[in-house]
C-alpha cells in the first residue's frame, strides 16, 4: 500500500530521506502527507510538520525559494513542481535564480513526472496537472543538472 495515495514512482524514494519543497506544500504537491489542500499556508506548514510520513518532510519556505534554507537542510531531494515556478522563472525572480544556481551545483534530475497528454497544449497558461521534477543532492558541483530551469 502507498502512504497517501503518492505514486509508484514517488515511493522509490526510501522513507529516511529528507524531501524538501521551495515553497509551502498545496494541492500542486504530490501527497506525501493527507492536508497538502488546507487554504492556508500556515494550516498546511503546521499539517505537515505533524505529519506521520515515511519520509522527513521540509518545507524550504516562508520565504520562497530560500536557498540559504537549502543549503543548511541539505535535503536529498527537492520536489519542485512547474505550476509553482511558473511565474518565478518567468518573470527572472533573484531567489529563484540563485535557488536554481545552487541545484545545478549540488544536485542531479533524477526524474521528471508530467501529467499532460503527449500533444502539445495550445496556450502557455500553466497547466492545471503540473509537471514534478524531482532532484536529488549528489554533493558534487557538477553541470548535470544544468539542463533544468
Amino acid at each position: 500500500m502507498q502512504p497517501f495515495g503518492v505514486p509508484v514512482h514517488i515511493n522509490q524514494i526510501e522513507p529516511v530521506h529528507k524531501v524538501a519543497f521551495p515553497t509551502v506544500p498545496w494541492f500542486y504537491t504530490p501527497p506525501f502527507y493527507p492536508d497538502t489542500g488546507e487554504l492556508r499556508w500556515q494550516d498546511r506548514l503546521q499539517k505537515m510538520r505533524e505529519a506521520q510520513s515515511p519520509y522527513r518532510l521540509v518545507a524550504l519556505a516562508p520565504p520562497e525559494w530560500d536557498v540559504v534554507a537549502l543549503q543548511v537542510e541539505k535535503p536529498d531531494y527537492v520536489v519542485i513542481s512547474d505550476f509553482e515556478e511558473h511565474d518565478v522563472k518567468r518573470i527572472g525572480r533573484a531567489d529563484y535564480r540563485a535557488f536554481l544556481a545552487v541545484l545545478r551545483c549540488d544536485y542531479r534530475l533524477v526524474r521528471q513526472f508530467r501529467n499532460d497528454p503527449l500533444s502539445a497544449r495550445p496556450c502557455r497558461q500553466p497547466s492545471t496537472r503540473p509537471a514534478l521534477h524531482l532532484p536529488r543532492r549528489s554533493g558534487l558541483c557538477s553541470k548535470r543538472f544544468a539542463g533544468y530551469g
